[in-house]
């Protein structure tokens, strides 16, 4: 089920940002899995966004650090300048299995 929640958002949403921890294996996996259930959505299409890029992106995301938005970033699952566009219009935050680790826990409050 990695990143079973975004597939399914992706149906309505105009841009879903699937983020988990700084771990290429499962970042990796949200992203073939989004690829592989993207005919559920309806967003198969490979740039359906407002903006050219994909509605699912897959990034990397430590609750406990700022987002570093860079359009020329080695990282793999890097943010982009270009998402800045669409993470200012984000109306809906949905958080799941982010309650595991008490560290992580005492972020959110």
């Amino acid at each position: 089920g990695t990143g079973i929640c975004s597939i399914v958002l992706a149906q309505d949403a105009r841009v879903v940002f699937c983020t988990d921890y700084n771990d290429k294996d499962i970042l990796e996996n949200c992203e073939q899995n989004a690829k592989r259930n993207s005919h559920f959505s309806g967003v198969d299409r490979p740039h359906a966004a407002e903006d050219g890029g994909d509605v699912v992106r897959v990034r990397c995301l430590d609750w406990a650090e700022k987002i570093c938005l860079d359009d020329k970033t080695s990282l793999p699952f890097g943010w982009l300048a270009s998402d800045r566009s669409a993470l200012e219009r984000v109306n809906l935050l949905i958080a799941s299995d982010v309650i595991y680790d008490d560290k992580i826990t005492d972020i959110f409050f």
